[in-house]
């Protein structure tokens, strides 16, 4: 598959998202986002509700530092949009040579990221976990210095 026939990252994302390539409807993915916002909901009325000074050091830490909560929740999106690209990497091996390539929790990226190095080489696609996770940790580096350096 030529660079020119392949699906770009955008234009995939927005149709599919998925490794496999199948279009996912809108509906579906307004009720997984539905699904997940809800989950995280629960997550933090049972754990205010199990230790409930989390809650008063959350709502400190938002109104004192509001930059460092913020780098804190940019970090953990730009890890899951590492997984998202992932994905990608994963779909368009299965898109050039129709072998479902997968990973899991303790996983197999590096089989997902050696396969599409060997079908694409060594592109921007295939550096963009590297830089996901590094900007993931930067961010995450770079709230703890405005937490240590605007305390009072």
């Amino acid at each position: 598959m030529s660079d020119a026939t392949r699906e770009r990252f955008w234009p995939w994302y927005a149709r599919s998202a998925r490794r496999d390539g199948a279009s996912v409807r809108v509906l579906r993915r307004a009720l997984n986002l539905l699904i997940g916002l809800g989950l995280l909901v629960a997550w933090w009325f049972w754990m205010t509700r199990s230790t409930p000074w989390t809650k008063v050091v959350l709502a400190k830490l938002a109104v004192q530092h509001p930059v460092c909560l913020s780098g804190i929740v940019a970090a953990f999106v730009m890890m899951g949009f590492r997984t998202t690209v992932l994905d990608y990497l994963a779909y368009s091996v299965h898109a050039a040579e129709g072998v479902h390539v997968g990973y899991g929790l303790f996983g197999n990226e590096r089989g997902v990221r050696r396969k599409y190095e060997v079908t694409f080489g060594r592109d921007l696609y295939y550096r963009a976990p590297e830089v996901c996770g590094a900007l993931s940790v930067l961010l995450l580096v770079i709230s703890g210095f405005a937490l240590v350096f605007s305390s009072r």
